[in-house]
Parts: C-alpha cells; structure tokens; sequence
C-alpha cells in the first residue's frame, strides 16, 4: 500500500501539535489551592499591623491606613486607624481567598484577596470605585 504525500505531512503535522499541546499542559503550573478560612485569620492576626492603601479611579493613591485585626469570641474584627477618618473597628469576612468588610464608612464593601505568591504586598482587591492593597507594616 503506498501512502500519499499529502497524508504523511498531514500525519506529521497533527503528531507534532499533539506532542507540544501534551509538552506545554504538562507544563502549566497548576492553579494553587484556597488558603482557607483559617489559614487567612492566622496571616492576618501573625502580623502585628497591616499598611491599607487605596487608589482612586483617577490614579491617585490615598493612605496609608494602619490595620490589626484580632478573634473576640466568635468575631473576626479589625481595628482601622484612617488618617482622614480616625479611628473605628468593624467585624471582617474572612472566607476560603481572603477576607471583605465595610470599613469606617459602611457605603462599600471592602474586598481583598491573598496573593501568597507575592510577599510584599500579599492582598489585593475592590470596594466601590478603589482598588486596594495591603502589605504588613515594617516599623
């Protein structure tokens, strides 16, 4: 039985897309696991003090607020000290990726996410028009 030309380049070419399709998904690196709810509260309340910065829609970057939080009984609260607003506490959500609360003014919910693959600056997140970061606090 001869093959044709035409069916052996066609053969070659679809085993060559196979094999590097297989080479580059074995590559991937998976997607992490959520931390978890606990897991979250103990990097929150390990460190001491936490910097909240947020960005305006226009760019602008506004803070940095100083934050701790802490368990009291069944509560996950947080102590902010905003310099615009003073200083309040509120409970936090902490669920499965990070934690979300309403902050000093309650027009928004706050929500951050844990990046575990960035040490300096491990929450990122949304509330209302801001974009947020948190870092811990170095001093």
């Amino acid at each position: 039985m001869r093959v044709r030309k035409v069916d052996m380049t066609r053969f070659v070419a679809l085993f060559v897309s196979s094999l590097l399709w297989s080479i580059c998904s074995s590559a991937q690196t998976p997607t992490p696991a959520a931390p978890g709810i606990e897991a979250i509260k103990t990097i929150l309340t390990s460190t001491p003090t936490w910097l909240l910065e947020w960005k305006r829609p226009d760019g602008r970057i506004l803070g940095p607020a100083r934050i701790s939080f802490r368990q009291e009984g069944q509560k996950f609260i947080a102590i902010l000290d905003n310099p615009y607003l003073g200083q309040c506490s509120f409970e936090v959500l902490v669920n499965e990726r990070g934690a979300s609360w309403p902050g000093c003014e309650p027009s928004f919910q706050k929500e951050l996410t844990l990046d575990a693959t960035d040490s300096k600056v491990p929450f990122k997140g949304r509330g209302g028009p801001f974009t947020y970061t948190m870092r811990p606090d170095t001093q």
